[in-house]
């Protein structure tokens, strides 16, 4: 008997690599959104809103590869604007390296809406692999080493949250954010 398939687990490594894309969806229908895509920043000025943004990985038992990424976007939203959705690509390196070579850049969508206005929101979970088909046992792949979103782009369709997945899904090889309990807060930004 020949083995056709084979299962194996790897922690990858994986590197946050600053890409970020956030629009924020208000009670009244309108957006504020942000990235760190100067090109789409300048496509989206009349909605373009400036977050402070604090990030720190962590590497839990010293083995050389990060295990968490602690990630704060503070917004400054207005008293009228009542956010109502959230809705966040963060863009990371990923890399296996036992048995199948794998190296591209990934992605975790997270996203939430509520009818009631939030004050925070709180999504902690596990950036996973999926696979259409087996990766190869032998060489190196990097098929899907490119950027995700194309920050040279000056077309706004380019940015959209539909064509990136358009583009994502077809691959044989990506990654998804699982988050099993986010938690949206309600209430003033101030006092949570």
């Amino acid at each position: 008997f020949w083995i056709r398939e084979a299962f194996y687990r790897e922690q990858p490594s994986v590197v946050f690599k600053h890409g970020i894309l956030l629009v924020l969806g208000m009670r009244d229908g309108s957006y504020v959104t942000w990235s760190t895509y100067s090109n789409f920043n300048l496509l989206e000025q009349s909605h373009l809103i400036i977050p402070v943004v604090k990030t720190r990985e962590e590497d839990v038992n010293r083995d050389g590869k990060k295990y968490k990424l602690h990630f704060n976007l503070e917004v400054p939203v207005s008293d009228s604007q009542d956010v109502v959705s959230v809705e966040m690509i963060l863009v990371f390196d990923y890399k296996l390296n036992r048995f199948s070579t794998l190296h591209m850049e990934s992605m975790a969508f997270i996203q939430r809406a509520s009818f009631a206005a939030g004050a925070k929101f709180v999504a902690e979970g596990d950036l996973r692999l999926q696979l259409k088909q087996p990766l190869a046992h032998k060489g190196s792949d990097t098929r899907y080493n490119v950027a995700i979103i194309d920050e040279n782009s000056v077309f706004v369709e380019d940015y959209t949250l539909s064509n990136i997945f358009s583009n994502y899904l077809i691959r044989n090889v990506s990654t998804y954010f699982d988050c099993k309990y986010p938690i949206w807060q309600t209430g003033e930004w101030d006092r949570l």
